[in-house]
């Protein structure tokens, strides 16, 4: 497992503007525009599908999409967002869940029974209690979920630990743009240590914030956009950055632990309604 990147050029930047379109500015964040993309045996997650790609390309008149943006048939996004999110769930990736609740994702049988849970709730009960009782049984699989809502049609990606593996799992056979599918990754199942998917977060977070680092450096003391403001606070933004992201990497603590005993009494609860226990859902237990 590899997390890779590139960061586009500093004159390439598209700024960030007040809301009216005036004053163009770039901060930390802004300064990590670029493209990214994860590396899973011989997959590549966050990688545009080819009829997308060949899409872009009739877009264009005929331009070669992949040359006009640099070669990179990836994500186009702040570079960061990405080193966040891996950064927030690992602690939560790094936490085995109970062994049912594992066996269930790594068949796909999570997938029905998620789906069968809502419409039991659904006609059981009234709407703010099943709300409230389906995010008591699910919560904890969305701490273990790589965020992409910030991205049209972004790509499901779910990674959890067995007590001793982590588990990547991503499905995007329903993830479509313009009526094609979004990403080259459509389905797969990826089993790593969990020393190894640490130390891929780990050697991203260094590559990133040393690369970053740089940028800041040059940014300073060479900036050549006049028309764009550049926060004057870059180096003090890339010391908090490189504290946190050492941090998450050295504390191994979760945010929030999981409550298990509540997670396996919602799905108990879950399963004694009507939908369950005439037959026509599939139990978890």
């Amino acid at each position: 497992m590899r997390i890779d990147f590139r960061l586009r050029p500093l004159g390439e930047i598209t700024p960030w503007r007040d809301a009216d379109g005036s004053n163009p500015y770039l901060g930390w964040f802004g300064l990590t525009d670029g493209w990214y993309w994860i590396a899973v045996g011989n997959v590549e997650l966050f990688r545009y599908s080819r009829a997308i790609l060949a899409h872009w390309v009739r877009e264009a008149g005929g331009e070669p999409w992949i040359a006009r943006m640099g070669g990179l048939p990836y994500v186009d996004y702040q570079v960061a967002q990405l080193w966040s999110d891996l950064l927030w769930f690992l602690p939560d990736v790094l936490a085995p869940v109970p062994p049912q609740l594992a066996v269930a994702l790594a068949s796909g049988a999570w997938t029905q029974w998620e789906q069968e849970a809502e419409v039991a709730v659904m006609e059981a009960l009234p709407k703010h209690e099943a709300i409230n009782l389906l995010y008591g049984a699910t919560r904890w699989l969305g701490k273990r979920e790589l965020d992409s809502a910030y991205l049209v049609s972004g790509p499901l990606t779910r990674c959890w630990s067995d007590g001793s593996q982590v588990h990547l799992k991503w499905d995007n056979q329903e993830r479509m743009l313009y009526g094609m599918p979004a990403w080259e990754a459509s389905v797969g199942h990826h089993v790593i240590s969990p020393a190894a998917f640490h130390d891929a977060i780990g050697d991203f977070n260094e590559r990133f914030l040393r690369r970053m680092a740089d940028r800041v450096a040059i940014a300073q003391g060479e900036w050549e956009r006049p028309e764009v403001t550049l926060d004057p606070h870059l180096a003090e933004s890339q010391r908090a950055n490189t504290q946190w992201g050492q941090g998450r990497l050295t504390t191994g603590a979760q945010q929030e632990p999981d409550d298990w005993d509540t997670v396996l009494a919602s799905i108990a609860r879950i399963e004694a309604l009507p939908r369950f226990v005439s037959g026509k859902a599939r139990r978890l237990s």
